[in-house]
């Protein structure tokens, strides 16, 4: 077995913390930290006080962790780069298992009640409120927060012989049981992605990792060691990471993703060091920085069109109010302009149009706005009361004024912009105007359009976008190239959900199938940071009629065509954010989001770079 040996660094311990673990030795249980390898263990505690069971928040720059004795403990926060620590919950009988959401803002924990039975408490880290209690038959431990705290999985103790794997929406209280075959189920964890849940089962005669699959409903067993595998954990990549003892002592094991799904392991050895190696957490990529930039000034709004010109970041149009409703007054034209050197907005020349569903372009002095998704005019036959649009107005940066300037060849919203040397090519998208009373369905557009911004004339492309015909979908830009991220195909039901990235080549016409999304999405927002596709949020769908968003970040890296999770997380779930590019970074803007059991968009500017 490879015993990694404690090496003094001059890194501070933000800079080589990717997992965190206890270790007891000689009586001694602390937290330490380490890279996501395994190498360079350092500890973060020292005293006489027990300190166990560690959680990363997805940063990487804090761990949340339990300290006190055989009696009594408490629940602390503490920030690596500064060394502060923050009490969440004091003293009193065994607090146990504390665990972040994936975005920071919660932490969950194990805690006794007044009937001396443990329970859940998830406690919200930003608004310091009493913690709510979650109140279950039997005893619960291990609890584990999805994301962004929409959902909680936990051990559930029915009885000394019955322990549960338990899957409890906070919202709806709506519980789901993961099923298994044994009836001792323990300590579960949850993916980067919340769509795996990984945790320990005993059959009779030994203790195994088991993985489930949310989506698929699918069982495997991970390892196949017929010994004690306890506190399963995933790094980001999908590999879980687990604590056995079949050395005679506990240690650190991994099994790669590639390999438990084909069949189960005994796994790599991955940290072992004199004593016992347990509870293993990982953290997101560290080198990947979020930050907070300026609300949009209400109301919040989704499905609206952003661009970056100079030192400007213009939000233009967009849909206020709760989703799936097109009141004439969910309909915006208004202009909101942020000085990326000053941090403030101002307000801008409203758009002659009120719709959302469109894409913005600029080139030279110039913002364009094409077409749009709108509320239905007076005279129009049917319902319901929506149309596309196919205008093109141009607004001028300096003189603050918009006029027409053009007609499209159809009327076309929902679709993408790309452009690429002095043409946007318009692609995707539909003709939403009821054809009959009750046309849910539109008609989805196959044919491309291309704008030229020196002679200000727009034609047909002589290529035509191939099946599957989708809306609602995403586009960037790399290397001369417009790649379509996700979205809706057709269907009155507008729900087909779409996993494919299509990269277009607009000099050629030629189109190339690149690796599938991990998930079916659309409404995500897209932006390119060097030679990665970064795609944020976006709706998945979790069950047969049940679709969430979802604040997750994913990285494709072009040249190799790969998709992984980064393991970090936005501050918001949502859909249909905009994205735009400033100083080498990506600022993510708006979007929809049902957080808090809301339904409406959100105000909120996140700037995201890598360090």
């Amino acid at each position: 077995m490879r015993i990694i040996t404690v090496l003094l660094s001059f890194y501070s311990l933000a800079a080589i913390a990717d997992v965190a673990f206890m270790r007891e030795v000689e009586g001694s249980k602390q937290i330490w930290v380490a890279g996501d390898d395994g190498h360079n263990p350092k500890a973060v505690t020292t005293g006489a006080d027990w300190h166990l069971y560690p959680s990363f928040d997805s940063s990487g720059e804090r761990i949340v962790f339990v300290r006190g004795d055989k009696d009594n403990t408490e629940i602390v926060v503490k920030t690596l780069a500064t060394g502060d620590e923050r009490v969440v919950a004091p003293r009193g009988g065994l607090k146990l298992h504390p665990h972040f959401s994936g975005d920071g803002k919660w932490v969950a924990y194990s805690a006794p009640q007044a009937d001396g039975r443990p329970q859940i408490e998830v406690k919200n880290l930003v608004e310091e409120s009493t913690p709510r209690v979650l109140k279950e038959e039997g005893a619960c431990y291990f609890p584990r927060l999805s994301s962004d705290g929409a959902f909680v999985v936990f051990q559930r103790d029915r009885s000394k012989d019955v322990r549960e794997i338990v899957i409890l929406d906070l919202e709806s209280n709506k519980e789901t049981v993961v099923p298994s075959k044994a009836v001792k189920n323990m300590a579960p964890a949850i993916s980067f992605d919340d769509r795996l849940i990984a945790f320990t089962a005993f059959d009779g005669k030994r203790w195994d990792v088991w993985a489930w699959d949310r989506l698929s409903g699918a069982s495997r067993r991970v390892t196949e060691m017929g010994t004690y595998n306890f506190a399963p954990t995933f790094q980001r990549d999908g590999a879980i990471v687990f604590a056995s003892d079949r050395s005679g002592h506990f240690a650190l094991y991994r099994v790669n993703q590639a390999i438990w799904k084909m069949h189960p392991s005994d796994g790599e050895n991955f940290l072992a060091m004199p004593g016992d190696v347990y509870a293993p957490s990982f953290s997101g990529r560290k080198e990947i920085g979020l930050e907070k930039l300026p609300d949009i000034p209400l109301p919040g709004r989704s499905s609206f069109g952003a661009i970056r010109h100079g030192e400007q970041i213009y939000v233009i149009g967009g849909h206020q109010g709760p989703e799936h409703t097109y009141s004439e007054t969910s309909f915006l034209d208004r202009a909101d302009i942020l000085d990326t050197r000053l941090m403030t907005w101002r307000t801008g020349a409203p758009r002659l149009s009120k719709s959302h569903g469109f894409t913005l372009a600029t080139y030279g002095k110039f913002i364009y706005a094409f077409g749009g998704f709108a509320y239905a005019l007076p005279e129009q036959k049917f319902a319901p009361r929506w149309r596309s649009l196919d205008v093109i107005e141009r607004y001028d940066t300096v003189a603050n004024r918009w006029e027409l300037i053009g007609h499209m060849p159809r009327k076309r919203s929902s679709y993408v912009v790309g452009v690429v040397d002095d043409k946007a090519y318009l692609i995707g998208g539909w003709d939403s105007t009821p054809r009959f009373e009750g046309d849910l369905d539109g008609a989805f557009h196959r044919k491309i359009d291309v704008f030229d911004f020196e002679t200000e004339t727009i034609s047909e492309a002589p290529f035509e976008l191939p099946d599957p015909l989708r809306r609602a979908l995403s586009a960037v830009v790399y290397k001369g190239e417009i790649f379509l991220v996700g979205g809706l195909g057709q269907g009155g039901s507008h729900f087909a959900l779409i996993d494919r990235v299509t990269s277009l080549n607009p000099l050629t016409g030629e189109f190339r199938e690149r690796a599938r999304l991990p998930f079916a999405t659309f409404a995500p927002a897209a932006g390119i940071v060097g030679d990665s596709l970064f795609v944020f949020g976006g709706m998945f769908k979790t069950s047969e009629k049940e679709y969430v968003y979802v604040n997750h970040l994913f990285e494709m890296e072009i040249p190799i065509d790969l998709w992984t999770h980064t393991g970090r997380h936005m501050r918001d779930a949502k859909g249909f954010a905009q994205v735009v590019d400033w100083e080498k970074s990506l600022v993510v803007l708006g979007g929809h989001s049902y957080a808090g059991g809301n339904d409406a968009p959100v105000p909120t500017v996140d700037r995201f770079f890598l360090k």
